[in-house]
């Protein structure tokens, strides 16, 4: 049943408890996208799972999991609004009230989605990088009290990094798009990209940049009568191969010059 209502704006979608999301008649999410998100939280706090019976851009609708085996009547309905500016809660029966087989929590979850994890990893991936799925799964389990399969937390996270980092193959892509727009507009500039092949695929390694005017006028400063840079370089660590690579592209760009002096403060660990 969807009920008619005015929209309650008091209830903004970005002042919620993102732990504790609303799930009452009228409450307002900004998309459907974020009302999936809040209601995926809802149920794995809440210790159910349900079903979907209506999944459109406008309209969504949910069932209890186990409505058919236990007769549980629980059930969820979202529409946009009319302005399609917020998605409203249109019907929403026996709230967090399941009796059923579901509200026991299993090994794995369901409702647990890959864009969920991918919601609740994002701000640890943030603070750490380096954080691996079987960490992510390991936090997971001890934050939210949920097992939830390796692949579909490795899944949730690879959507985390893309979010948080961009897409690595189209930024990859862009590097030569970079260099080809700087060969127009500024020629006789380098830029040179180095990679490997790993499998079919080919990756980035370092990457090594200078525009034309920068060696010419590197003796003097710029007009706040500051140094200026020369060239840049780009590569995954601070290695001895990489920096005699960078010194070499240096050496081609900018020659030889007499009384050329280099101060370098590299870490302590290169020989």
């Amino acid at each position: 049943m969807v009920r008619t209502m005015n929209m309650r704006m008091s209830r903004e979608s970005d002042t919620y408890d993102k732990e504790d999301p609303p799930m009452s008649v009228g409450s307002t999410y900004r998309s459907m996208e974020e009302f999936k998100l809040a209601l995926a939280q809802h149920a794995v706090k809440n210790e159910f799972e349900y079903m979907i019976s209506q999944s459109e851009p406008s309209r969504f609708g949910a069932y209890c999991r186990r409505k058919e085996q236990e007769t549980c009547n629980w059930r969820i309905h979202a529409s946009t609004s009319d302005d399609l500016c917020r998605v409203i809660i249109g019907d929403y029966f026996n709230p967090c009230a399941h009796a059923c087989y579901s509200t026991r929590r299993k090994k794995t979850v369901g409702n647990a989605s890959k864009h969920w994890i991918a919601a609740k990893v994002k701000d640890w991936l943030v603070e750490n990088p380096n954080l691996g799925a079987k960490d992510l799964r390991t936090k997971l389990k001890k934050h939210y009290k949920v097992k939830i399969h390796y692949k579909r937390v490795y899944i949730g996270m690879e959507l985390a990094r893309k979010q948080i980092f961009g897409d690595w193959d189209a930024s990859f892509n862009n590097l030569y798009r970079f260099k080809d727009e700087i060969k127009k507009s500024s020629p006789g500039s380098q830029v040179i990209i180095d990679h490997h092949t790993i499998g079919s695929k080919i990756r980035f390694r370092r990457m090594f940049f200078t525009l034309k005017p920068w060696p010419i006028g590197y003796v003097a400063v710029d007009g706040h009568n500051w140094m200026y840079p020369v060239a840049f370089g780009v590569f995954d660590s601070e290695t001895n191969e990489n920096w005699v690579w960078f010194m070499q592209k240096l050496r081609e760009a900018i020659g030889s010059p007499s009384g050329l002096a280099i101060c370098m403060a590299c870490r302590s660990s290169l020989s």
